[in-house]
């Protein structure tokens, strides 16, 4: 079974703690191995203890994991080792870790009804189609003499006929379907988020929800990276490897090659046009030293319009659904009524 995401996220803020204690570092995986449940996850800990015991770098140890840490976390404790504030970069790394993990849960949240509903719909009409609209097929043929139906009701009586001959190979399509939705949504797992995110990126109106996710991210990392000290240019192109939106990642590298050059960080940002302006100006007008609280604070601004274009995206989701699903059964019930009136017309003229 995969590292669930919310036992890494304890894991860092545990470890910090620990070390904050002045608990040594091999002991203080030794004893997290303990203490979490799952036991993918405990092995990988006493692994990180041996390897840490022996000299290693938690950094370089922890690359040998790459299901469990993600490469941007491990160069933020490799920076943390080198500076001498391992427990505090632990907590930045906890706090962004967080604050994605905060994120996905509402997406998940909002997107949970109209997929379900979506899912159950499709389970109601292949019963329709397979079970009961055949009746009226046969009834239709019995009392029309192969009259011609309406061309709603010819398409109807077609799609039924395909749902019947294929009924199981649909059946197992669509139970995979369920299973791989219920995966998606109970999982935990890094592997499993990264694919919801993939998915519903790609469905309709949701390009404000990820481009203030993006926004956020962006804001939050490079808040941390600059406390390390890391220079704009090194950061850059650190975030940029984060970031599912090539455009983004492309305006990332530019910022970065622009830095390295000695160009105006502010002026380099307004350039780019998928990098939002508020950023820019927040750059502009704040003072170097507490730029990265205001980045940190800017994050959160992001993440508030994450959060309400996540709430208004799932409602027109929702009620484009309502709507699909009663136009569907509208026109199932429209066909199947149509040659009925035929039918009423030919006995009533006899």
């Amino acid at each position: 079974m995969k590292t669930r995401n919310s036992d890494i996220i304890d894991f860092y803020r545990q470890l910090s703690l620990l070390l904050e204690s002045n608990l040594p570092l091999p002991e203080s995986l030794r004893q997290l191995a303990e203490n979490f449940q799952r036991q993918d996850f405990k092995e990988v800990l006493s692994k990180l203890s041996d390897k840490t015991a022996i000299g290693t770098p938690l950094s370089n140890a922890m690359k040998n994991f790459p299901e469990q840490f993600q490469p941007f976390h491990i160069k933020m404790i490799e920076g943390g080792e080198k500076s001498g504030n391992l427990p505090e970069i632990l907590r930045e790394v906890a706090y962004i870790s967080h604050i994605d993990s905060q994120l996905v849960s509402m997406v998940k949240s909002i997107a949970a009804y109209p997929i379900f509903v979506l899912l159950f719909s499709a389970s109601l009409m292949l019963l329709i189609y397979t079970f009961i609209v055949p009746n009226f097929d046969n009834m239709f043929m019995e009392m029309l003499g192969g009259m011609p139906l309406p061309a709603l009701t010819e398409l109807t009586i077609l799609i039924s006929r395909f749902s019947v001959a294929y009924f199981p190979v649909l059946s197992i399509i669509l139970g995979i379907l369920i299973i791989f939705s219920f995966w998606l949504f109970l999982s935990g797992s890094t592997f499993a988020i990264k694919c919801f995110m993939k998915i519903i990126r790609r469905l309709p109106l949701s390009y404000s929800i990820f481009n203030n996710l993006m926004m956020a991210r962006i804001c939050s990392m490079w808040s941390v990276l600059m406390r390390q000290k890391i220079p704009a240019d090194q950061a850059f192109q650190t975030i940029a490897g984060f970031m599912d939106d090539t455009a983004v990642s492309s305006a990332l590298r530019n910022l970065s090659r622009k830095a390295f050059e000695g160009k105006s960080l502010a002026e380099s940002l307004e350039e780019e046009g998928v990098i939002s302006k508020m950023i820019s100006l927040t750059v502009k007008h704040s003072p170097e030293r507490e730029l990265p609280n205001e980045l940190a604070t800017l994050a959160n601004v992001y993440k508030d319009r994450a959060a309400t274009a996540i709430r208004n995206t799932g409602m027109v989701w929702e009620a484009l659904l309502i709507i699909i699903m009663a136009a569907q059964v509208g026109l199932i019930v429209m066909s199947l009524f149509m040659p009925l009136i035929r039918i009423i017309d030919c006995l009533g003229g006899s």
